[in-house]
């Protein structure tokens, strides 16, 4: 008997060693990083799972035809970028997209059989008609092809000029109040843009110019602008529209603040160790430590569920700022996720949490001014419209063969798209950190 509950002693005895060694191993896990591999949870974007009708519609005026040209031989980029699209748009006709329909747009819209619409971008514009203007042509797609169940994808090169030079001053308000009916309905715009070789003759936008005729040795920009309800646009742009393009804008879209948290061991120097789970605080060990460069951390920021033109590094640096209280500080550096892998010293209780963003911010701390009080430092990003825009602008498209690839007057265009919309100029969104003293 005696030595059967020995033998039961020894291996409860076991059992509860084993589960202390697993506890504590578990425990060791969680101290060396658990905390660290969980990633901030940011808002998630509202994406419908179905668009009612998606219109698909193209400018077939003479100043397309050399997007499409009827010569034979190889595709423009044109061509095989808006086939793509269209075939993207087909592999979800009759489910996620139930009805696709086809437009070609001239002095007004014509609806066109999928057979003929294909063939014309394929083969090439044959007979191209004369042209609304471009605030015409918006009005129409906004007010006929846009409405709650239904979302228009609008293709052209986006050249406009008021029949009398005058106006030009006035375009934006013109492309304002024709799609001033986004707004009403409280949809929003998309616009993507790229460049296509070109094969035909040009027609500048300035009146005074002659054609260009075997038109052109450069490239030419052209535009695809998405219109409807913000989640039905989402989809369109994710699932249609996916990655085909150079440049994009995105007006009207819900503002939304992104995950982020201070990286603890990556990306930083001076003496100092986060205060908090959530990685928004500091604490510094000696706040006497902060000289020019003396103290450094990095904001982990996830900007995947933003619009497009934000995520772009070009643009965080046109338009990251800080905003400090008690203090001075400045922006260091602003990586992608690929060069902060590369370029930084990752320490390996990061390396799972480094998945966790898009971007990163270094910060650099500068100076402190009362050390009995906290710093904050707000990382702020302006909204406002991207870089690309005035780089594809000109006001003198007689010369495109000599300036490269522009577009007359594009800034005017996209400012009367940014006003319809109800967009404003300030914040696009702000992100509190703290540096804590109080040692």
């Amino acid at each position: 008997m005696c030595m059967k509950i020995r033998k039961c002693c020894f291996w409860i005895f076991i059992w509860v060693l084993s589960n202390s060694v697993i506890s504590c191993s578990q425990q060791n896990e969680t101290e060396q990083g658990g905390e660290a591999e969980s990633c901030p949870v940011g808002p998630e974007p509202s994406v419908a799972e179905e668009v009612d009708t998606l219109n698909i519609i193209i400018e077939t005026s003479g100043s397309m035809a050399g997007f499409m040209p009827s010569r034979g031989g190889e595709q423009t980029d044109f061509q095989m970028i808006v086939d793509n699209i269209l075939a993207n748009a087909e592999s979800l006709e009759g489910n996620a997209i139930p009805n696709i329909r086809y437009w070609s747009a001239r002095e007004k819209m014509y609806k066109e059989v999928y057979s003929r619409f294909s063939q014309m971008l394929r083969r090439g514009l044959r007979n191209p008609g004369s042209s609304s203007p471009i605030p015409q042509m918006l009005k129409n797609v906004s007010e006929s092809f846009t409405g709650p169940d239904q979302v228009s994808i609008f293709i052209s090169d986006f050249i406009y000029s008021p029949p009398d030079s005058r106006d030009r001053d006035f375009i934006a308000n013109d492309i304002r109040r024709a799609i001033s009916r986004v707004r009403q309905e409280n949809f929003v715009v998309s616009v993507f843009a790229s460049q296509s070789d070109f094969a035909g003759t040009f027609y500048p936008a300035e009146r005074s110019s002659k054609p260009i005729r075997n038109c052109c040795s450069t490239a030419i920009p052209y535009y695809i602008w998405v219109m409807g309800p913000e989640e039905k646009v989402r989809l369109i742009n994710r699932e249609v529209i996916k990655d085909n393009y150079m440049e994009q804008v995105h007006f009207g879209f819900s503002p939304l603040s992104p995950a982020f948290m201070i990286i603890p061991g990556s990306g930083r120097s001076g003496d100092w160790y986060p205060a908090d789970r959530e990685g928004k605080v500091v604490r510094l060990d000696n706040a006497g430590d902060i000289r020019e460069g003396g103290v450094m951390y990095t904001v982990g920021i996830n900007l995947e569920n933003l619009p497009g033109h934000v995520a772009k590094t070009e643009y965080l640096e046109d338009n990251f700022r800080l905003r400090v209280v008690n203090g001075e500080a400045a922006i260091s550096r602003i990586y992608d996720r690929t060069q902060f892998l590369n370029q930084e010293n990752i320490n390996n209780k990061d390396r799972r949490l480094t998945e966790c963003f898009s971007h990163y911010v270094t910060v650099s701390v500068t100076e402190v001014f009362d050390r009995n009080k906290n710093m904050e430092v707000n990382l702020v990003l302006g909204n406002e419209l991207p870089g690309w825009i005035e780089a594809y602008t000109t006001e003198a498209d007689s010369r495109i063969e000599e300036e490269g690839a522009r577009t007359f007057s594009l800034n005017a265009v996209m400012e009367g798209a940014w006003r319809a919309t109800g967009s404003q100029k300030g914040e696009f969104f702000n992100l509190n950190t703290t540096v804590d003293l109080s040692r």
